[in-house]
């Protein structure tokens, strides 16, 4: 799958003018801490604040019985608020690095969705802006992990989920599709957005 390079240019140019200067890479120590404490709700709310966020965010935490809603979905009340709802045995399952881009891709599509940007309804524009707003090396580093091996990547989802995606992986044979990270990017896209980022640095 070739590399969108247009696609990324168009994204990086909009939304610099949109969000500002390139942001320098958020430290991982409070992040961490917070990860290892299995402290979810407190990582989103420092994502939240790193990206400047104004609106209110509410995590939801659904239990796996409920009905299956895919990785998690975004609800809007009004134009003050917003909930994010989520799998809490997703992100045990998370490593340190895809949580933290899981938030970050949210959170950053909230964002684009607060300000009517012209790309607020694309995840590959979520994506980029969170790499624009800091979150760069998380994304380099889930990335380089999920494409170690094909096996890993059922050990990031909920276990009831293993086998659908074991399925899908078989069936396309494309693991570009399922290692990007989060949902959008292959990870040659993102390489080529990481370095694109870091000559306007």
């Amino acid at each position: 799958m070739p590399v969108r390079k247009v696609m990324i240019d168009i994204f990086l140019s909009d939304l610099i003018q949109s969000l500002g200067k390139v942001r320098s890479p958020v430290s991982p120590q409070e992040l961490k801490t917070l990860y290892e404490q299995g402290s979810y709700t407190e990582m989103a709310s420092v994502i939240k604040r790193s990206i400047r966020l104004e609106l209110r965010l509410r995590i939801g935490y659904i239990k796996n019985s409920d009905k299956p809603i895919g990785f998690s979905r975004v609800e809007f009340i009004g134009t003050t608020q917003a909930t994010l709802y989520v799998y809490r045995e997703f992100l045990r399952q998370a490593t340190f690095e895809f949580a933290v881009c899981f938030f970050a891709y949210h959170i950053s599509r909230i964002l684009l969705n607060t300000l009517q940007n012209t790309h607020k309804d694309s995840g590959e524009a979520a994506e980029v802006a969170a790499m624009v707003l800091g979150y760069r090396d998380y994304f380099k580093a889930a990335s380089a992990r999920l494409s170690q091996v094909e096996e890993e990547v059922t050990g990031y989802m909920p276990k009831e989920f293993n086998d659908i995606f074991r399925q899908m992986i078989e069936k396309t044979k494309q693991m570009e599709k399922l290692s990007a990270m989060p949902y959008h990017l292959t990870n040659e896209e993102i390489a080529y957005t990481i370095e694109q980022i870091e000559q306007l640095d």
